[in-house]
């Protein structure tokens, strides 16, 4: 049995939708790690491990590759971690990506970011302010919390490193899309979009429209 069948039949659905757990299909896992890892990467970051099937996707694909992993909510981490995986590959992270100060940029990123609208967010200061002041975008803040994953995740490439995020595409017809637009748009960033017909059934546990953005940092 999967890890993320396992998981989701044993923690309370309320629990799985506070934090806006929908794991990824592995076929679209392969496909996404495909993508990142196709130049080479020695590193890459999942900012939202969950229960880590793109990471598995990648270290399968990739023999030497270091994964760095992240997840805020510590029930799945410690599900995730009873999943063992190869420490001596995988650096494990309990925290919040949105707030966290990196000193290491990555190769490769793959990316399932929560789905969290903005009356979800709950910080002690504006994030939307500060993720504006930072990516130089006017963020509103009406966001959903995936555009703010996207944008950090985005910023955190190598010169030739690569991304795989999958997100909904109500970000591409919605106002506050714009800033994440302009984002990809100015950075040269989105090489391919790949998305999914409204009739597609993505996520079992979720009705949600879906695309992966395909990013390249290629930009001198």
């Amino acid at each position: 049995m999967a890890p993320e069948v396992s998981y989701a039949g044993a923690v309370p659905s309320w629990h799985r939708q506070r934090y806006a757990q929908f794991f990824t299909p592995p076929k679209i896992a392969r496909l996404m790690a495909e993508w990142a890892l196709a130049g080479g990467a020695r590193t890459l970051l999942d900012p939202a491990v969950g229960m880590g099937v793109l990471a598995r996707a990648a270290l399968a694909r990739a023999s030497n590759l270091q994964v760095t992993a992240i997840e805020k909510d510590s029930v799945i981490l410690r599900a995730f971690l009873g999943t063992k995986p190869d420490f001596s590959r995988v650096e494990v992270i309990l925290g919040d990506f949105l707030t966290m100060e990196f000193c290491s940029t990555f190769d490769a990123v793959l990316m399932n970011p929560p789905y969290l609208r903005h009356h979800d967010l709950s910080y002690d200061f504006d994030i939307f302010a500060e993720f504006s002041r930072k990516y130089g975008v006017q963020l509103s803040k009406l966001s959903n919390s995936y555009l703010l994953f996207t944008l950090k995740a985005a910023a955190m490439l190598n010169l030739g490193g690569r991304a795989a995020i999958i997100i909904p595409t109500e970000w591409m017809n919605a106002n506050f899309g714009s800033a994440m637009k302009l984002f990809l748009i100015e950075r040269g960033l989105l090489k391919e979009m790949i998305y999914f017909s409204n009739c597609s059934e993505i996520f079992d546990d979720a009705l949600t429209t879906a695309c992966v953005l395909l990013l390249e940092n290629s930009a001198p």
